[in-house]
C-alpha cells in the first residue's frame, strides 16, 4: 500500500495499548467453550447414530474445527496468554495439534506475511501459481472448486505425494526437540486410545472426515478473500468481512474476518478487534483504502463473471 503509514496512526498509541490488553479468562472461556461444543455434539452422535445426526457433528465439527484455527491465529501472536510458554503449549495441545498442524511452522509463514505484505516474498503470493486463486472465474468453475474442497478431493490431491509422517507437525524440519518428544507422546496417547477402545470408524466419521471437507472449505474461504482479487484503487490491498452473528460463528468465528484491522494492529486481540474496526471505520483514510464486504455471498459475487 502506498500510504500504509498514515493509515496505521490513524488511532493514538494510547488507545491501541488499551486495545491490546490481554484477557485471558476470556481466551479460557472460548476455548472450553469450542471443545465443550465438539465433546457435547458428537457423543449426541454417538447416541442418535443415524444420517441426520451425523450431518449435524459433521457441520459442527467442522466449524469449530475452524474455530480453533481462528484461535490459533491469535496464539500464533501471542495474543491468548501473556505468558508465552504458556500460551504455546495451550497452542499446541488444544488447538494446532488437533489440526495436525505445527505452531511453530504456522507462525514463521504468518510473520512473513506480515513483514513482507504484496511482496514477492509474502508467502501468501505462493498461492497465486495455482489456477483456483485465479480471479475472476466463471460461476461453473467456482462452484467446482468448492466441490473439490468439500468432497475431500483437494485435500487428497494437495497431500498424496507428502510422506505420511510429513502430515504430523512433531516431524518438521527444524522442529525443538523436546517439542517433538512430547508431540510424539500427544499422538501416541490419542491414537493409542482410538485403537485401544474400538472407535477408528468414529474418528475417521467424526474428526477426519470434517477436517479434510468443510475445514478445507473454510481455510480456502478465508485465503481467497483477505488479500486477492481486491480492486486497484484500495491501496491498502486487505478485505475485511463484516458478518452478521451466525455467519460469523459458522464462517469466520472469532472475528476472523476482522482482516485489515489485524493486520494495522496486530497486537489487538480477536475480543478488540469489532471495536477496532468502529474506530478505523469513523475516518475517510480507512473507508478509501480499505474494501469492507458484508457477506461472503457479495464477495463470491465479485468473484465471478
Amino acid at each position: 500500500m502506498k500510504d500504509r503509514a498514515t493509515l496505521n496512526k490513524i488511532i493514538d498509541s494510547e488507545h491501541i495499548r488499551q486495545l491490546s490488553r490481554l484477557a485471558p479468562w476470556k481466551s479460557i472461556i472460548v476455548i472450553v467453550t469450542e471443545w465443550l461444543l465438539i465433546g457435547i455434539t458428537t457423543v449426541a452422535g454417538f447416541y442418535f447414530n443415524n444420517l441426520l445426526a451425523y450431518c449435524i457433528v459433521w457441520l459442527i465439527v467442522g466449524t469449530r474445527m475452524y474455530a480453533l484455527y481462528s484461535l490459533l491465529h491469535d496464539g500464533m501472536h501471542y495474543l491468548l496468554f501473556p505468558n508465552k510458554k504458556t500460551n504455546d503449549w495451550i497452542c499446541r495441545f488444544l488447538l494446532a495439534w488437533p489440526l495436525f498442524l505445527s505452531l511453530e511452522k504456522v507462525r514463521k509463514a504468518h510473520f512473513a506475511h506480515h513483514q513482507h505484505l504484496h511482496t514477492e516474498n509474502d508467502p501468501e503470493k505462493l498461492h497465486l501459481q495455482y489456477s483456483e486463486f485465479q480471479f475472476p472465474k466463471q460461476p461453473y468453475q467456482l462452484f467446482f472448486v468448492f466441490l473439490a474442497d468439500i468432497s475431500g478431493f483437494n485435500y487428497l490431491k494437495y497431500n498424496i505425494k507428502k510422506p505420511f509422517i510429513g502430515f504430523f507437525p512433531l516431524f518438521q524440519k527444524n522442529e525443538n526437540l523436546v517439542v517433538s518428544l512430547i508431540g510424539l507422546g500427544y499422538y501416541a496417547l490419542i491414537f493409542g486410545l482410538v485403537f485401544y477402545l474400538n472407535l477408528g470408524i468414529y474418528f475417521l466419521l467424526y474428526w477426519i472426515i470434517p477436517y479434510i471437507t468443510l475445514f478445507q472449505v473454510l481455510n480456502r474461504l478465508r485465503l481467497s478473500t483477505e488479500h486477492f482479487h481486491i480492486p486497484a484503487e484500495k491501496e491498502y490491498q486487505t478485505r475485511t468481512v463484516k458478518l452478521n452473528f451466525w455467519q460469523s460463528v459458522l464462517l469466520s468465528p472469532h472475528n476472523l474476518g476482522f482482516h485489515a484491522e489485524h493486520h494495522l494492529y496486530p497486537s489487538v486481540p480477536f475480543y478488540s478487534l469489532p471495536v477496532l474496526h468502529n474506530l478505523l471505520a469513523q475516518h475517510p483514510d480507512y473507508k478509501q483504502q480499505v474494501l469492507v464486504s458484508k457477506s461472503y455471498i457479495s464477495v463470491i459475487k465479485e468473484y465471478t463473471h
